[in-house]
């Protein structure tokens, strides 16, 4: 066989999923953005309450209150800055292809390559979580830090160490997303709606 190169599969862990695959999901950010100006509306606006009422009982601002409004203000601003470049600023979630399925981890900020025959069962869970389990049980075992946690809170919570939000967190449609995963697994990999 020389001249040809056979297909080797990717590292199993990259930055980010790649956007050049056939299929690929991304957060919707309008949709985040509108959830996270409101939150962050809130959160700002508690603390410039707070001042303007000690204002209007105690007179004169204190330097001290003041201080801590303001940083108050501060700290909640970058916080929600932060679940924000979490959410959506990682890029897209999912990355779909004829080799395998690219998704993105949320904490730390991962992508993950399975393969189709590594991949037991896909899923669509009630609250529109895309599941993904390994047909090795202990796949994930191993992993430690925050990767881990990740992992092991999935599994108490969904049952499967990988899963990505769908429904009004995505830009596809959820049935979109399951035919393209029918489509290229080519069958090597049962695909379950549980939304019903």
């Amino acid at each position: 066989m020389t001249g040809m190169q056979q297909w080797a599969p990717p590292a199993p862990w990259r930055s980010e999923v790649p956007e050049d695959l056939p299929y690929v999901v991304r957060p919707n950010s309008l949709r985040c953005a509108k959830f996270f100006g409101t939150l962050l509306g809130l959160l700002l606006i508690i603390p410039v309450v707070v001042w303007a009422v000690t204002i209007a009982l105690m007179g004169p601002p204190l330097v001290g209150i003041s201080g801590i409004t303001w940083i108050s203000v501060l700290l909640n601003a970058a916080i929600v800055g932060w679940v924000w470049w979490i959410t959506v600023g990682g890029g897209p979630r999912l990355s779909v292809g004829a080799e395998g399925v690219w998704l993105r981890i949320n904490r730390p900020i991962r992508a993950h390559f399975l393969r189709w025959e590594d991949i037991d069962l896909i899923w669509l869970d009630r609250n529109r979580y895309l599941c993904l389990r390994p047909r090795d049980p202990g796949f994930a075992s191993g992993w430690k830090g925050l990767a881990g946690m990740e992992v092991r809170a999935a599994i108490r919570r969904r049952g499967a160490p990988f899963s990505v939000p769908l429904g009004k967190h995505s830009d596809r449609p959820d049935a979109e997303v399951l035919v393209a995963l029918r489509h290229f697994s080519a069958g090597r990999v049962a695909i379950q709606d549980l939304t019903d």
